[in-house]
């Protein structure tokens, strides 16, 4: 395995990936979607576990996936310590919002529909908006319709909600 990355001498013979040899260097190996997970000791010691996942994703085009995928790994932590309302309610939004932002809209849906009536005035003006994009952007303009249809938004919102009703009804 550490021949692989290029750890290691290979001393006869070659490395295959898929049936295609590949020089084993380190950063290359990594674009191809092998990963090397250092065992015990092995890991930056000086960093703090949330800095080595992200030195871990350091060929990441897009730096944000990183930083989401942590923040909903502490969001779902979160729910298992059985939360008050008010907590449980902010993870859900936060994790459904996240879910929206990488594409997975029903995953959103399903995080949004677990929210109760405990959440920031902020936050519960905004929660209608992106149930509805989750819905438009996984096809369904007749739920995004419903929901922006029998939506009450406040002044901040309510021009953006009549365009994206316009948007779902055509």
């Amino acid at each position: 395995l550490k021949s692989i990355f290029g750890l290691a001498p290979i001393s006869t013979g070659q490395v295959l990936w898929h049936e295609k040899a590949i020089k084993p260097v380190s950063h290359e190996v990594v674009k191809m979607g092998i990963a090397f997970v250092p065992q015990g000791r092995r890991v930056f010691t000086r960093l703090t576990v949330e800095e080595n996942l992200e030195v871990g994703g350091f060929v990441v085009k897009d730096k944000s996936l990183i930083k989401n995928r942590i923040a909903e790994g502490i969001f779902e932590r979160l729910l298992q310590d059985t939360p008050t309302p008010s907590v449980r309610d902010r993870a859900w939004y936060y994790l459904g919002k996240l879910r929206y932002e990488r594409g997975l809209y029903a995953e959103a849906l399903a995080s949004f529909a677990k929210i109760g009536s405990d959440l920031p005035e902020a936050l519960a003006a905004e929660l209608p908006m992106l149930v509805a994009q989750s819905h438009m952007a996984s096809g369904d303009f007749d739920g995004a319709e419903r929901v922006l249809a029998a939506w009450d938004a406040p002044d901040s919102w309510l021009a953006y909600a009549r365009y994206n009703l316009g948007v779902a009804l055509i």
